[in-house]
């Protein structure tokens, strides 16, 4: 079911391809083009572990690549309902490619049970309610009282992604436990601004979680906002 979907996704740059699928056998093999550098979030955690911490003008650039592959599935109509750090990888060039659709889905819902994912930390980051399975610190409030995830849930988890780069892979909302960042979510929470972040870059990322999903920006606007501040960033 992932094949299906990364076939109907393939081609463009911010979005990982597919290369081929071996369905004969045992196991059942994906094909992905190559992305040397991992995860973003291992990336940028690693980077920082070394001390050569990625600047913040890398960040923005990746960020707005982010946006542009997730707009790419905004055009095509897709729901990702995992976007996070861990599920963008970067290729050669330092080039960010959204990927794992192991949950993506046509339409405006969908309710399979996700996979653990030692990066996000396993089955303590989700949370299995009666319409499905959720990566909470990632997901809108109103996927977590409902069970539907739409294009403006995946633009809330794109804040995530944002404050994630941000601060070097530390992870969202603290040492919140899960139950008290679901409550404190649903009850209107949003982010704090991550330190080194700058206002400008939090004014963007922030409409992200605005409690009516209508209220938050397109990927489009949110790709051509990034592009704009990094101009502004490299400006005398």
């Amino acid at each position: 079911s992932e094949a299906i979907v990364m076939a109907q996704l393939t081609g463009h740059l911010n979005v990982v391809s597919l290369v081929g699928v071996i369905t004969r056998g045992d196991p059942l093999v994906l094909i992905l083009s190559y992305c040397e550098y991992g995860s973003l979030l291992s990336y940028v955690r690693g980077q920082h572990k070394t001390g050569t911490t990625v600047v913040l003008e890398v960040k923005r650039r990746l960020l707005m690549e982010v946006a542009c592959g997730m707009q790419h599935l905004e055009v095509s109509r897709y729901i990702h309902r995992d976007l996070a750090a861990r599920n963008v990888l970067i290729a050669s060039g330092l080039i960010a490619k959204v990927a794992d659709f192991g949950l993506s889905r046509g339409g405006k819902a969908g309710k399979d049970v996700a996979e653990e994912d030692d990066e996000a930390g396993g089955a303590a980051d989700y949370y299995r309610s009666q319409t499905g399975q959720f990566p909470v610190r990632w997901t809108s409030p109103e996927a977590m009282n409902t069970g539907v995830f739409t294009t403006k849930s995946d633009v809330w988890s794109f804040g995530i992604v944002a404050v994630e780069a941000i601060q070097n892979g530390n992870q969202p909302y603290g040492d919140w436990s899960v139950s008290f960042t679901m409550t404190r979510v649903i009850g209107g929470f949003k982010h704090k601004q991550p330190t080194d972040c700058p206002d400008d870059l939090y004014a963007i990322i922030c409409p992200c979680w605005e409690n009516r999903p209508s209220d938050r920006p397109s990927f489009a606007t949110l790709a051509m906002s990034l592009r704009a501040s990094m101009g502004a960033a490299v400006a005398p």
